[in-house]
């Protein structure tokens, strides 16, 4: 039986340059949720634009379980460092998935209700494999997921040091949660779009619910702070820097997945 991989990013630009590289069959919209089904390196594939966060991120799972027959599940997309040592561009393979619903504020103390999700194993060892093999700029860690976008470094900071992990985003728990609840194998692959000591444009408010800049509102909010402009662009600059090793690693990864 013909089994998907299912590749979600939450924005346009985490899956572009995967989507040049595919053989596209079928262009799906349900929900806000974009899925372009078809071929890439021989192997059939699902990828899809979930759209920011975390609830974006389990309904695009339900969504492909219930229409497609998944085998795996890669979530990937951009994640702020929340430790030194850790650049633009580089790629974190996720070992842990960790959702604290107690948290929030700096200082505030780690709440008690704490999710932890683990990714398949053999996914995560042909991950690895190919980071290694293909020297790949990686860092292996945890990563937390959270429900806003984490602008300042002090609350970065406050992060790495609550919490053991080396990154921040918005999505994998979700996947992870309902992808762990169906028996559905899950791989996360992040890569820096912020260090530690960078101050991030909060871009939620003139994102669309499927992932999509509104020019239109970007426009106005550009009109309105002026001066966050070159934050604007700077974060654009990053967020290609950062694009290109996630869109490298996919093309590898499913290089040696074709070969099984």
């Amino acid at each position: 039986m013909k089994r998907y991989t299912c590749i979600i990013g939450a924005v346009r630009e985490e899956i572009v340059g995967i989507k040049r590289g595919m053989r596209i069959e079928q262009r799906i919209r349900s929900r806000g949720i974009k899925v372009f089904k078809g071929r890439f390196k021989e192997k059939d594939m699902l990828l899809v634009r979930s759209g920011v966060g975390e609830v974006r991120a389990e309904e695009s799972v339900r969504l492909m379980v219930d229409e497609f027959p998944v085998g795996s599940i890669i979530s990937l997309g951009y994640a702020g460092a929340v430790r030194e040592g850790i650049g633009i561009g580089d790629i974190i393979l996720c070992d842990r998935v960790i959702r604290d619903r107690g948290m929030w504020g700096l200082g505030v103390r780690r709440g008690l209700f704490s999710e932890e999700y683990l990714p398949n194993t053999d996914l995560f060892k042909k991950a690895l494999d190919v980071l290694q093999k293909d020297n790949i700029d990686f860092h292996q860690g945890a990563i937390l997921t959270v429900d806003r976008i984490i602008s300042s470094p002090e609350m970065k900071r406050w992060i790495g040091e609550t919490y053991p992990v080396i990154g921040v985003e918005m999505e994998t728990a979700g996947l992870a949660r309902v992808a762990t609840m169906m028996g559905i194998p899950f791989l996360s692959i992040r890569a820096i779009s912020d260090t530690v000591d960078d101050n991030v444009i909060s871009f939620s408010s003139f994102l669309s619910k499927s992932g999509r800049i509104l020019r239109a509102k970007a426009g106005i909010y550009m009109l309105r702070h002026p001066w966050s402009l070159r934050d604007f662009m700077e974060l654009k600059i990053k967020s290609r820097r950062a694009t290109l090793p996630l869109t490298r690693f996919i093309y590898r990864f499913m290089e040696r997945r074709g070969g099984e």
